[in-house]
């Protein structure tokens, strides 16, 4: 897993753009958490020819500046692990930063 302390030059990333499994883009709007909260943000993702999988995650304040973020080079696996792998990266950094109000937020809901 690697993960890194800079933030980035942008450090109010609230609205942006993804890009769909169609190639189209949509606007996404992140929700702040509460005062005294950090949002943990994760996914994974799996190429689906060779099932090669990464996942990684991003910490932010409820001003939406980045705390740090993260990513794991996977290997060959389904996309619940990814995901999964996501979330357990994220907690595990955010219990070493002595973080314990946080707010957990990903697109797979078996993994919840």
């Amino acid at each position: 897993m690697q993960y890194e302390d800079r933030k980035p030059n942008n450090e109010s990333p609230i609205h942006f753009a993804e890009e769909t499994s169609t190639g189209s883009r949509r606007n996404v709007n992140w929700k702040p958490p509460p005062p005294g909260v950090i949002k943990l943000n994760t996914d994974g993702a799996v190429q689906p020819n060779t099932m090669e999988a990464v996942s990684g995650g991003v910490l932010r304040d409820n001003s939406g500046r980045w705390i740090t973020r993260f990513c794991r080079n996977i290997g060959s696996c389904p996309i619940i692990q990814a995901d999964t792998w996501a979330v357990l990266d994220g907690l595990e950094i955010a219990w070493k930063r002595n973080i314990r109000h946080l707010e957990v937020n990903i697109d797979n809901i078996e993994v919840v």
